[in-house]
């Protein structure tokens, strides 16, 4: 006995206690392409009707231990066997006994003898009619679903904070292209009672409808904890709840929070987050923190990064980047999605999406993954850079120069030159720190002053002003500061150079790898001059 309906042969089930009966109905709707199998009684068909789901059931009105009407009963009353078209077979067409049965489910009824023909057109006319109450409820099921997801939809869009945004001098844009209806990808601006605005992207595993539910969740709670806490703990305290409720699902973040000049930066488990500068990516917080919700009791890094008038950060989910191959290659999605080089102005929300579904489509037909971006761009323009009286700061600031010199200009000798000179602004200048403060053997005890003298209140507010100088055969670095000048004789060029362990401010280095060296008369200022072809000509 067959325990499942094979696609291309519908199944009948014959229930007749009458051996003649049963021989003669298989025949007649075999001969018609059906596939049969029979019971003997009432008892029998329940038991066939447990192993096997035939399209229709033929059912003999007269039966000894169960009668065609109690089987009718409970056939519909089982949810498996519910919807079974029924034909029951009677030898009387006493109205009472027609009526009995199909108040008790009876699809349609034929009275003994049975005419061959009729049997059959009766049987293909249930189960077409059967397959297109089927097809019909399937089409109404995806009709409510597509409404849902539809609306679903136009919820998760309307969580979303309305796009283009400003916060004080910033611009913000963002843009979310999921790969179905719904998705896991959200971001979010939160502005905290203490001043500070959070941008958040937030991209849970996988998409669809769940992954939009746990979203719209972390989203919810992330924005209570950070009116009371720090970037840092609400993160932390997040992980923790999530971690607790098992969803099965983890949560990547990325969030810059903005207050005065500093940007603090965390990054669990996203792409880097970026800061460019007059087209030049100045920093990249790396994803070091593990997404929210694979293990409780984690804690969150926070870099910190001074911003200045022209900036521009990126947050992007890894539906961006991933389908070139590689998560943290955001320098080719920044690329791709028009936002490096810089340009002009900032795309509108609608620019940016279908920048968004255009780059995709270069790796593949469709989405195969919710893919987001959100920009933030501080007013104004990246003519000069302002850095912090810290050592650390130094690198970020040489990039800075390096992504706007000339081809023609020996990067290594104005790398190296840039280096000295930053960092005797940062030591000697702003931070007072003399050479003979240094310990012989001990350059970590010199470095720990360096950090000491940093958070003092006298010089923690001090500044080092970087500018790019341009003309037609010269590229020149200026590069002023507050706090202690370079005294005179350490301006000197050499052999006039005073003695260095004097001066703090040791030049032998700059005066060999530029081609010009100028002060101004105060000692806090100094430019660096590189000459096309090693022309002596002094620039203007």
């Amino acid at each position: 006995m067959p325990d499942e309906v094979i696609p291309d042969a519908h199944v009948i089930l014959v229930v007749d206690d009458a051996s003649a009966n049963r021989r003669l109905y298989s025949w007649l709707l075999g001969k018609a392409g059906f596939r049969v199998c029979t019971a003997t009684d009432g008892v029998d068909a329940l038991a066939v009707l447990e192993r096997s789901r035939p399209s229709l059931v033929l059912l003999d009105f007269w039966m000894p231990r169960l009668d065609g009407v109690g089987v009718l009963h409970e056939m519909r009353a089982r949810p498996e066997t519910a919807r079974i078209p029924v034909v029951m077979l009677t030898s009387s067409s006493a109205p009472d006994d027609i009526d009995e049965a199909l108040e008790a489910g009876a699809n349609d009824y034929i009275t003994k003898p049975v005419n061959g023909r009729l049997l059959v057109t009766r049987v293909r006319s249930l189960i077409q009619a059967d397959q297109d109450r089927e097809h019909a409820s399937m089409s109404r099921e995806a009709e409510s679903l597509r409404r849902e997801l539809e609306e679903a939809q136009s919820v998760q869009q309307s969580q979303l904070p309305a796009m283009p945004s400003r916060w004080s001098d910033w611009s913000i844009v963002g843009a979310v292209a999921p790969c179905g209806r719904v998705g896991g990808d959200v971001f979010d601006l939160v502005q905290t009672d203490d001043g500070r605005l959070v941008a958040v992207l937030i991209d849970v595993t996988g998409h669809g409808t769940a992954s939009a539910l746990v979203a719209a969740e972390t989203r919810a709670e992330l924005r209570h904890l950070l009116q009371s806490r720090s970037l840092e703990e609400s993160i932390a305290r997040l992980n923790d709840h999530v971690a607790r409720r098992e969803t099965g699902r983890y949560s990547c973040v990325a969030a810059v929070e903005l207050q005065g000049d500093v940007a603090r930066v965390l990054n669990a488990g996203l792409p880097p987050v970026i800061l460019l500068r007059a087209d030049t990516i100045l920093e990249r917080v790396v994803g070091s923190g593990l997404p929210i919700g694979m293990f409780g009791s984690r804690g969150y890094d926070v870099t910190e990064l001074h911003t200045q008038p022209g900036d521009r950060l990126v947050l992007v989910s890894d539906g961006i980047t991933e389908p070139f191959g590689n998560i943290d290659d955001v320098d080719g999605a920044l690329q791709r999605l028009g936002l490096l080089p810089r340009g002009d102005a900032q795309p509108s929300p609608e620019e940016l999406r279908e920048d968004i579904l255009r780059m995709t489509r270069e790796s593949t037909t469709e989405l195969i993954d919710d893919a987001t971006a959100l920009v933030l761009d501080r007013d104004g323009t990246a003519g000069a850079l302002r850095l912090p009286p810290r050592p650390e700061a130094v690198g970020s600031a040489v990039r800075w120069v390096l992504g706007q010199c000339p081809p023609w200009v020996d990067r290594s000798s104005l790398d190296s030159g840039v280096t000295e000179a930053l960092t005797n602004a940062v030591l000697h200048g702003a931070l007072e720190l003399v050479s003979g403060a240094r310990r012989a053997g001990d350059y970590d005890g010199y470095v720990r002053d360096a950090l000491s003298l940093a958070e003092s209140d006298a010089r923690r507010h001090r500044s080092i002003e970087l500018a790019v100088l341009h003309e037609p055969e010269a590229f020149g670095v200026r590069i002023r500061w507050d706090g202690a000048p370079c005294p005179s004789g350490a301006r000197l060029p050499p052999p006039e150079l005073g003695p260095l362990q004097e001066s703090g401010m040791g030049m032998t280095i700059i005066h060999a790898l530029f081609s010009h060296v100028r002060w101004s008369e105060d000692g806090r200022s100094v430019e660096l001059w590189l000459t096309r072809g090693g022309a002596t000509t002094r620039p203007r």
